[in-house]
């Protein structure tokens, strides 16, 4: 009897953790399709919940009304990956995966960003760009006729690279709105879609796994209705990605270069794939090219340039990092940063100089040190995350998917400084977890390298 229940864990467990590779929780089409409706009307009637939620509240009431909703999207989402087991769906069911994904889109258009001003200072930006000012030229509360004095921390000047600033001037020259900035994040939200689409059929992965992207509560609310920046790093990343499989090294170049030039987080990316390109004197031209790519931009703001306010916001903007905040108990929140700074720095350094054929064997899994940078950020930013979201995507991975449930929860209760360390504990025991299972797992089913 032992030998069964040890069976029965352990099929579980693997349906749970790795569902594009269980077979024995597999359910008929007409099931599956049921459940889809089911979940997604269920899943739709909680966004709808967040009609009711307050723009910006640091009420105990609103906030937990808002991360009720979201928490019951997130286990809708987390029990759709589950059961998802099946490599047909059939097209009743692609319609209705189709048709919650363009509701859901919807519903987050039309809400106000809940819990959000960040597109405020993107909307700045490019109006003073529309106005012909240089946005590194001072901080915003210099310009209070542009409404510079109501953004957030306008004593900062703007950190935002050029192809990012150019994007905020697109968004002014539609209008100048939240719907406008949002229409332009929509075509990098399609522009993934498609993008995940081709690399799911060139790694031989069911289409239907491209609802852990449809589907995914954070990019709805973080991308969608907060309208943050990260979706387009996310979509050059995944151009990015699709070159390298494709061995087309200088598409995969000025890919990773226009996504630095979005946000600085992607540069990580780079060393795994350029140890890939083939021949000395093929890599020195092609970073030759890639370094004048990403300095060109800049000639055009000089003498100006945002590197001295990175270094002021990363110093000083208050941190929701998972180990920064179990760091800064034991520490000061300087020394925290600066331990995780130096750790994070020497680990991303190994993983990607001395480490990188891990993830040049298999491009599809440079979206690892998306999550290590996470971990060792003081930041701790949910949209941070965006970037992790094609692992969910390619490889089915609830477990890891799970983490950045409670890691989204984590920031929406901060305000409350004593309830929001249980989904901070929570996720620390999922990481670990996660790294746990994943080892047995991997070694055992060698999941990565049947890709």
């Amino acid at each position: 009897h032992s030998s069964i229940y040890q069976n029965i864990i352990f099929f579980g467990v693997r349906q749970f953790c790795y569902p594009h590779y269980a077979n024995s929780m597999k359910i008929d089409l007409k099931s599956y399709w049921l459940a889809i409706l089911v979940l997604g009307c269920i899943s739709l009637l909680a966004y709808t919940g967040l009609f009711e939620v307050p723009i910006f509240s640091s009420n105990s009431d609103q906030i937990f009304r808002l991360v009720f909703v979201l928490c019951g999207v997130w286990v809708c989402y987390l029990l759709v990956l589950v059961l998802s087991g099946e490599k047909n769906i059939g097209p009743i069911s692609w319609l209705l995966i189709l048709g919650f994904a363009g509701l859901f889109r919807l519903q987050m258009v039309q809400l106000p960003a809940l819990q959000s001003t960040d597109y405020l200072r993107y909307l700045f930006d490019g109006k003073l760009l529309l106005e012909g000012i240089n946005p590194y030229s001072a901080p915003p509360l210099e310009f209070p006729q542009f409404g510079g004095n109501l953004i957030p921390k306008p004593w900062v000047i703007t950190i935002y690279p050029p192809l990012a600033e150019l994007l905020f001037l697109l968004a002014n020259w539609l209008g100048g709105s939240l719907q406008a900035w949002r229409g332009v994040n929509l075509v990098a939200d399609l522009g993934c879609i498609l993008l995940l689409s081709q690399l799911l059929r060139k790694n031989k992965i069911p289409q239907k796994w491209l609802i852990a992207y449809l589907w995914s509560p954070l990019i709805l609310k973080e991308s969608i209705n907060s309208a943050h920046l990260d979706i387009w790093t996310l979509f050059l990343v995944l151009l990015f990605v699709f070159f390298w499989q494709a061995r087309n090294n200088w598409g995969a170049m000025l890919s990773i270069c226009c996504a630095v030039l979005i946000k600085l987080v992607p540069v990580i990316f780079i060393i795994p794939w350029f140890i890939t390109v083939p021949g000395t004197k093929k890599r020195l031209l092609i970073i030759s090219v890639g370094v004048l790519i990403l300095l060109l931009p800049f000639v055009p703001f000089l003498p100006h340039e945002p590197l001295g306010s990175l270094l002021i916001f990363f110093t000083h903007v208050e941190g929701y990092g998972l180990m920064f905040n179990m760091f800064q108990f034991i520490f000061s929140p300087e020394t925290a940063r600066i331990l995780l700074t130096a750790t994070g720095g020497a680990c991303l350094f190994y993983l990607t100089v001395f480490r990188g054929n891990l993830w040049s064997s298999n491009p599809l899994r440079i979206f690892e040190l998306g999550f290590i940078l996470y971990l060792f950020s003081s930041m701790g930013f949910p949209w941070y995350l965006t970037v992790t979201v094609p692992l969910t995507v390619f490889f089915g991975v609830p477990f890891l998917t799970l983490f950045v449930m409670l890691s989204h929860l984590t920031y929406y209760l901060a305000p409350l400084s004593l309830y929001w360390l249980i989904p901070l504990m929570g996720s620390g025991v999922v990481l670990i977890i996660s790294i746990l299972v994943r080892k047995e797992f991997y070694s055992l089913k060698r999941i990565y390298e049947s890709h």
